[in-house]
């Protein structure tokens, strides 16, 4: 089983890139509050979307009345820590990696992922 689409949340730090303006582009955390503060247009929320989703927003908000024609990329540097509490061996705080699955981070702690029990 798949964690899907990484979805932003507080803790991550991201490396925003807009092409040809230095002074846009640098590195930027998600607060507490899941929002990024970016030169300009101000607090934007990020908790709950993707990367690809944050680059369209921010995109078009530049496109509101700051840029003509903005290119922005966007990528995560730090992903939060995600934790595993419960019947495994080392419970606590881990750090996410992309692409991982739920077995993946439960194996990290020193669980097993058992499926359900087959009835007869």
């Amino acid at each position: 089983m798949s964690l899907g689409a990484y979805k932003l949340g507080a803790g991550d730090r991201l490396r925003v890139t807009v092409y040809n303006e230095p002074s846009l582009s640098g590195e930027f955390a998600v607060s507490s509050a899941g929002r990024i503060a970016f030169p300009l247009v101000g607090m934007i929320d990020a908790a709950g979307r993707s990367v690809e989703e944050m680059t369209g927003v921010l995109t078009a908000l530049l496109a509101d009345g700051y840029m003509t024609d903005p290119r922005v990329s966007m990528e995560v540097l730090n992903y939060r820590p995600y934790y595993i509490l419960g019947e495994v061996q080392r419970p606590g705080q881990y750090p996410y990696v992309a692409g991982m699955t739920i077995e993946q981070a439960v194996a990290a702690a020193g669980g097993s992922v058992i499926g359900p029990t087959p009835r007869g």
